[in-house]
């Protein structure tokens, strides 16, 4: 309980998981002003309880609507191939794109990835990968997919920023940007625009 919020933190073996998860539940509820309660018993089981600030009106609409105009969208049908172990993220982050107007192309880890660049004809106008995933990091898959299509421009996506910038060496610079985890459908759809514009 005293490491369960530890992004790097797990009780599972070497190799089989890179954390609990819970530091971006709890990140998320810092961020609404919010609390995350746990308690657990070997013989009770666990419970985690998310305590979140009461609306006094109506929340905003999250995301992106769907534009009726795909020449006018964001997108313009530009290619993004995104990349990420977790389902949920991957499929969300997929809906918000090809609503915005991209082209989506999916991977749920780093060797997938590289066959799907591989498979591609087309031209990929931009890498979105988690950096810490199983087996293959997102860093080497970017090293690999730019190895063979220098024209792509890359966009990290990690809830662990500044231990990935401190220990990784994950140069931002106009070809290569982060985006921190979690971020909403409009964070989203900016941060892949300015990555691809390099602005």
């Amino acid at each position: 309980l005293a490491r369960v919020f530890e992004p790097f933190f797990s009780t599972k073996e070497l190799g089989r998981g890179t954390g609990l998860g819970l530091a971006m539940v709890y990140g998320i509820a810092k961020q609404n002003d919010g609390h995350v309660a746990i308690t657990s018993s070997p013989t009770q089981g666990t419970a985690v309880r998310l305590y979140l600030r009461r609306a006094e009106a109506p929340p905003p609409t999250v995301g992106v609507d769907a534009p009726t105009d795909k020449a006018a969208s964001p997108g313009n049908q530009r290619v993004v191939l995104i990349v990420d172990d977790d389902d949920a993220i991957r499929r969300l982050t997929s809906r918000t794109l090809t609503a915005s107007g991209f082209h989506v192309l999916q991977a749920p880890e780093g060797e997938a990835a590289l066959a799907a660049s591989a498979r591609y004809d087309g031209r990929i106008d931009l890498l979105l990968t988690d950096v810490i995933m199983p087996g293959m990091h997102g860093i080497e898959v970017a090293r690999q997919v730019t190895q063979h299509r220098p024209d792509t421009r890359v966009l990290f996506m990690s809830g662990h920023a500044e231990d990935i910038l401190g220990s990784r060496g994950i140069i931002t610079d106009d070809r290569t940007r982060l985006l921190q985890k979690p971020f909403g459908g409009r964070d989203l759809v900016r941060a892949v625009q300015e990555a691809l514009e390099g602005e």
